[in-house]
Formats: C-alpha cells, sequence, structure tokens
C-alpha cells in the first residue's frame, strides 16, 4: 500500500558555504563554533551538508537583520558565500517520478534521501534568449 505523497516547499530560504579562513579542515571546534553563532543568532537550520573543508547550509531568510550579524560575527574564522534565490522542496513518501518532475527546469544545490523522506534545495535554470539580428 502506498502512502500519500506529501510536499512542501519553502521558497523564502537561503544557502550559504563556509570554509575556514586558514584553508584548514572543518573540524569539532569549527562546528561548535558555528552552532554556537546559530543558537545566539536564534537562526535555525534546515539543511546542511559538511565535507572536509567545508559546511554547507541552508537556513530560512525570514530575518536578514539576524543572519547579517551572524555573518559579521563568522568573518573573523570564516568565508561565507551566500547563494539566495533557492527553494528548499521537502517530500514525503516520494516517487522516483514525483522527483524528476519537480526537478524540471532546476538546478540541484543540495540533496538528501532517507527511505521515507526527500530534502532538496534548487535554484531555477536562468531563461537564456537569443539575441534578435539587428
Amino acid at each position: 500500500r502506498r502512502l500519500p505523497v506529501e510536499r512542501s516547499r519553502l521558497a523564502s530560504v537561503l544557502i550559504f558555504f563556509v570554509a575556514s579562513r586558514d584553508f584548514s579542515f572543518i573540524a569539532e571546534h569549527h562546528l561548535s563554533r558555528l552552532f554556537s553563532l546559530f543558537d545566539k543568532h536564534r537562526i535555525w537550520v534546515n539543511m546542511m551538508r559538511n565535507t572536509a573543508i567545508s559546511f554547507l547550509v541552508c537556513v530560512p531568510n525570514h530575518s536578514p537583520e539576524r543572519l547579517k550579524m551572524l555573518f559579521a560575527d563568522m568573518d573573523a574564522d570564516f568565508t561565507v558565500t551566500e547563494e539566495t534565490g533557492v527553494e528548499l522542496v521537502t517530500v514525503r513518501h516520494y516517487h522516483e517520478s514525483i522527483l524528476e518532475n519537480l526537478k524540471a527546469n532546476k538546478i540541484v544545490l543540495l540533496e538528501e534521501r532517507i527511505p521515507k523522506m526527500f530534502q532538496m534545495v534548487t535554484k531555477s535554470v536562468p531563461i537564456m534568449k537569443l539575441k534578435e539580428p539587428n
């Protein structure tokens, strides 16, 4: 028996990439510092990925002032690269055909699957028009 598919989209999210200024690996003490700053500025994390040299975070974009203060506090130790105009899509009880439709005309920046849940952060593919000949 298939369960009904449940989808949600959050259009007001921000994804940002964090790397240490000294080009070292992102270790536990870096993550501890980052999560302390998230707590200090009351920023909750929707999705994240840790790699050896970077940390990728998707957060709600509800409070631009809080994010601005967060980035200012992070500036001493980390470089931060923001990606705006993104959308977080969450699907429970997904099927591959649904995911294909959701990914159409999108650039997938981050994706995560667990047996009953799928999440991805996407950005629309820019529409390019041919220049009219003069």
